[in-house]
């Protein structure tokens, strides 16, 4: 069973990922494109954060290479 420690480290993942992925996005999106990854990072909890961060870090690499 779930207790309240497991509770709130759930949440804590949560808004880690989303806080970190929102700054991301303000960062590096412009126009609409920011509004859009906002919804998706908002409206898909979990899934939409790790999937910005995830583009992120591929763009990044491909910037670095």
């Amino acid at each position: 069973m779930i207790g309240p420690k497991e509770i709130l480290v759930i949440l804590a993942v949560y808004l880690a990922l989303t806080i970190i992925s929102v700054l991301l996005v303000f960062k590096k999106e412009k126009d609409l494109v920011i509004f859009i990854w906002l919804a998706v990072v908002f409206m898909v909890p979990f899934l939409g954060p790790v999937l910005y961060i995830t583009k992120y870090l591929i763009e990044r690499q491909k910037i670095e290479s």
